[in-house]
Formats: C-alpha cells, sequence, structure tokens
C-alpha cells in the first residue's frame, strides 16, 4: 500500500483518481476529508505531490518506487502527460569533485550528473561530500551543499546545523516541545530540523528516528573517506517534474465534478492568476454550500474566457519541448477569437535577416505570419506571408491542445512538424524526435503515436489538395 500526500489545485482530482487506483491518501484536509470520505490520517507519506509556482506543471518526490507506481498510475488514466525526471535523487548524499570554478562558486561532478555549490573557496580537483538539497528540471544544474543532511520521516539531521522546527507546525505548544526534545536529542556537530510530519509522532518514536538516521550519518561519513568520486553515498528521494497539458486538465476537471461542483476548465483558469482563481472559488464554493443554487458553471467559464481574450489584445507564445526547453515565440496581435471553438488567430511580424526553420526560405522586410491556436487540435499552424500577401509558405507544428490564457498562450512540441512550400511541396519533418523522448521517459507510447499519426493526417491531407 503506497502513501501519498497532495497539495495544490489538482488535489481533490488526484486525490480521486488514485484512491481508485488503491493508493491511500494520508494528511489530508478537512475539506478534502469530507469530499472524498476519508479519514484524516497522519501517517507518513510515501510521496509526496504539489503544483509548481505557476500550477502549470506538478513536482512528485518520496521513495522511487512509490514514485515510479505513481507515474505509472496517472499515465493510464492521463496518458498526455509529459514526465521529466532529474538524474540524481533530492536528499541524495555524494563524493563529488569539483570541475569547475564560476563566478558565484564551483560545478561538482556527482553520481548521475553535475551541481553547483556555492562556495568560492574550492579549486578544480578538490574532492567534497556534499547533499542535493535542490533539484532542477529547466537544464541548470541541482544545487548543492556541503551542510550533509541525512533525512527521514520527521527529521532532517544537518551537519554543523542548529535546532529549528518546521513553520508548518503552527501550534505554538507543540513548537516549544519540539525545540525543547531537539535540545536534548541533538548530536554532537549536527543539528537537528523537524519535519512538518513530527507535529504528531511520539517522543520516543523522534528520539529513536534521531538515534536510526545517526548510525547512517555515521555510515555515510566513514564511506566518503574511502570512496573515489564521484560516488553515491546515499540514495535520497526521487524527483519527477510533469507538465499537465489541457487535454490531461479537462480529464481532472471531469474527475473533481464527480465529486464537488466544478466549472468547466477549473484547473486551466485556476492557473491563470488570483483574480480568476477567485473567481472561479466563489462561485464553486456558493455551489458546494447551498446544492439548491442555480448557476450555469459553462457560463462563468465562457465570461472568463471573453475577459481573458479580446482581438486586438497582445498575445505572447510559449512554445515548450519534453526535454524541458522553453522557446518564446515572437508575440502578435489578436485578430480573431471563436469563444465557441476555442480558436485564436494571431498575426506576428518578423524581423528581415535568415530564414524560416523548416521551409529554407528568406525573412525579408515586411513579412508576417498568422498563427492559430486551438484548445481542440493538435496542431499549431503559421502562414508566412510577404510584405505584399503572397504566400511564403506553411508550417504545422504538431502539439498538444494550445493552453489559451491572459495574454499569452502555450502547448508543448511534440516534435514532428509537416511543411507545405508555395510551390506545393510537402514534407514531415524530425519524425524521429517523438521516437527519442519516448525512449526517454519523457512521452508515453500513446502520445508519440498520437504525434506521428497527426503527422501523417496532415501530410495526407495537404498532398491531396
Amino acid at each position: 500500500m503506497v502513501m501519498v500526500k497532495i497539495r495544490g489545485i489538482y488535489a481533490t482530482a488526484l486525490s480521486s483518481l488514485l484512491l481508485r487506483k488503491g493508493f491511500t491518501i494520508v494528511q489530508c484536509s478537512t475539506t478534502m476529508s469530507k469530499r472524498l470520505s476519508i479519514p484524516k490520517t497522519i501517517e507518513v507519506a510515501d510521496a509526496l505531490i504539489f503544483d509548481d509556482e505557476d500550477a502549470a506543471q506538478l513536482i512528485v518526490r518520496g521513495k522511487p518506487k512509490a514514485v515510479s507506481m505513481l507515474i505509472e498510475s496517472l499515465r493510464e488514466e492521463l496518458p498526455d502527460l509529459i514526465v521529466k525526471d532529474w538524474m540524481t535523487n533530492v536528499y541524495s548524499i555524494h563524493r563529488g569533485v569539483v570541475i569547475d570554478t564560476l563566478p558565484q562558486g564551483v560545478k561538482v561532478s556527482v553520481y548521475g550528473g553535475e551541481g553547483f555549490l556555492p562556495e568560492k573557496t574550492l579549486q578544480v580537483g578538490d574532492e567534497v561530500t556534499v547533499t542535493l538539497v535542490k533539484p532542477s528540471f529547466e537544464g541548470k544544474p541541482p544545487l548543492l551543499t556541503r551542510r550533509i543532511q541525512v533525512v527521514g520521516p520527521h527529521v532532517k539531521l544537518i551537519f554543523g546545523g542548529w535546532v529549528s522546527v518546521s513553520e508548518r507546525i503552527k501550534n505554538p505548544s507543540r513548537v516549544r516541545q519540539l525545540f525543547n526534545l531537539g535540545c536534548m536529542v541533538k548530536p554532537n556537530g549536527w543539528g537537528i530540523k523537524w519535519r512538518s510530519t513530527a507535529v504528531s509522532a511520539s517522543t520516543e518514536g523522534l528520539m529513536l528516528e534521531v538515534k536510526e538516521l545517526m548510525k547512517v550519518a555515521n555510515e555515510v561519513m566513514a564511506k566518503a573517506n574511502k570512496v573515489k568520486a564521484p560516488s553515491l553515498l546515499l540514495e535520497g528521494e526521487q524527483a519527477v517534474k510533469i507538465y499537465v497539458p489541457l487535454e490531461a486538465k479537462i480529464k481532472l476537471d471531469n474527475i473533481r465534478g464527480q465529486v464537488t461542483p466544478t466549472t468547466p476548465k477549473h484547473h486551466l483558469i485556476k492557473s491563470w492568476g488570483k483574480p480568476f482563481a477567485a473567481a472561479i472559488d466563489l462561485v464553486e464554493k456558493l455551489l458546494e454550500e447551498d446544492k439548491e443554487a442555480k448557476l450555469n458553471l459553462a457560463m462563468v467559464t465562457n465570461i472568463l474566457l471573453r475577459k481573458a481574450l479580446r482581438v486586438g489584445s497582445r498575445l505572447s507564445i510559449i512554445h515548450m519541448k519534453p526535454d524541458g526547453t522553453v522557446i518564446s515565440l515572437t508575440p502578435g496581435v489578436i485578430e480573431e477569437v471563436n469563444y465557441d471553438d476555442e480558436t485564436l488567430k494571431v498575426k506576428r511580424k518578423f524581423n528581415e535577416g535568415g530564414v524560416y526553420d523548416g521551409l529554407g526560405i528568406p525573412k525579408e522586410k515586411g513579412d508576417y505570419g498568422l498563427t492559430e491556436l486551438s484548445a481542440k487540435a493538435w496542431v499549431v499552424k503559421t502562414t508566412y506571408y510577404s510584405a505584399n500577401g503572397k504566400i511564403k509558405g506553411e508550417y504545422y507544428s504538431i502539439s498538444t491542445p494550445a493552453e489559451i490564457m491572459p495574454r499569452k498562450a502555450k502547448y508543448m512540441d511534440l516534435g514532428v512538424d509537416v511543411v507545405k512550400t508555395a510551390s506545393g511541396r510537402v514534407q514531415v519533418l524530425d519524425v524521429d524526435e517523438p521516437k527519442l523522448w519516448y525512449a526517454k521517459g519523457y512521452i508515453s507510447k500513446w502520445l508519440m503515436d498520437k504525434a506521428l499519426n497527426e503527422a501523417k493526417r496532415i501530410e495526407e491531407e495537404l498532398t491531396s489538395r
């Protein structure tokens, strides 16, 4: 039985989904306990799921086996999820070697990759024992520290640290109890930080955990003096980032709607920012508390869409890739909006110089493009025009349906593209990219096949014209 703690805007939907898959939800809120008719257990989670900063993605952290089971179960229901696994685990401990000096610190080679250590006194070739305290998924190295951390379910032992208590523990009396206990059991040369789970743990259990973690710490430190860098000393927790595309969000809307009133596009609109999230919360809370209230939820969503998207407004376009690459395309101005079909036409102007990707034709003065974005299509189409309005070519980027929001739209590029030149030649490009991303585990086989089939469909359609 895998125990999971879930926080954030996806909590209700994911909890409901995972309960059906046989997982146990622990440390849930009072609201969640009531909605799903589950007990408010205080057991320690095997894995934690929470939103990132803008609620566009999920972070999953925990025991490697538990994380693997979660990903497999989520993909069975949401096959379009994009999964980026970091090669080294958070709270893993390494014997590393400095390979480069940087203005703010040094780059360290560790088992499975590289990390950044913010210390300026080290030189290339120096060996260090480090803990990975913050993973990175955007191409930057993870953050390392020489203040070794050995982490258990309720407590962190921190080399050279002091006694502290998680800020998530709000009860002043319990904070004092834990602080005093920490001062009493703190090993020489080590600090203690009580994690939020310590709030309901027994004193005897906490004391035993500190003792056991200290044994692990001593073993790690002894091993560090014997191994050759780079070497892994302690496994730590696996950390995975999951991008939730629009279709997955809609499925989660439907799952949430089975247990509590939910507006269409709930999870998308909640990620738009506080004013829109507050509007959604207000409407849904009214319906949850007053079962007799009459309110058209689809109309609420439509009103918010019309407020967010207006002809003549400027729109940024965020082009993402499964490997974590994020490209901000040339922005444009919205020329057409179809609120019912959820489609946009955006006019974008290009600078002179260079060539258009895939088409191989020069960018000339006065060129512009019309980019068509849709919440219901697996393609982003851009038609390129010369200054006099003559078509120069068409580019079809096979992508997840666009997430259209105030002042920007974003989508996940699935690698394969189709182009049509002004002369009528049709060509499929980068057909191996979806296969590569599937091989790396970023996308599911279902999503790889979806991308390749969509490219084939568009190629056949363009060729038959």
